[in-house]
């Protein structure tokens, strides 16, 4: 899901304090996955349901809320999409094609 939200230091969109804040929620469900993993195969299954927990709150709560205030910035964004798209068929070129 990060793909589809351009990195701080791409200045072709605004919204980078919400992309930024998106791309670290995502981050950091990756992580909160992570430990859970690490947890239970370790047998700390107490400390496997508290992260699950924050899983849980990050899932319902945090990330779609970072989600929705990123979007107009994001390639879940229609417009975005397509203008980021032609972009990169300009910049690349069709197969057999010589680059400009």
């Amino acid at each position: 899901m990060t793909a589809h939200i351009p990195d701080v230091r791409n200045n072709s969109v605004g919204g980078k304090d919400e992309r930024l804040a998106a791309r670290a929620i995502l981050k950091d469900l990756v992580l909160t996955l992570r430990r859970i993993d690490i947890d239970v195969s370790a047998g700390r299954i107490d400390q496997a349901m508290a992260e699950y927990r924050n899983f849980a709150l990050l899932v319902n709560f945090d990330v779609p809320v970072a989600l929705k205030k990123a979007e107009p910035w994001s390639l879940f964004n229609s417009n975005v999409h397509q203008s980021h798209y032609a972009a990169l068929g300009r910049l690349l070129p069709a197969p057999g094609q010589q680059p400009q």
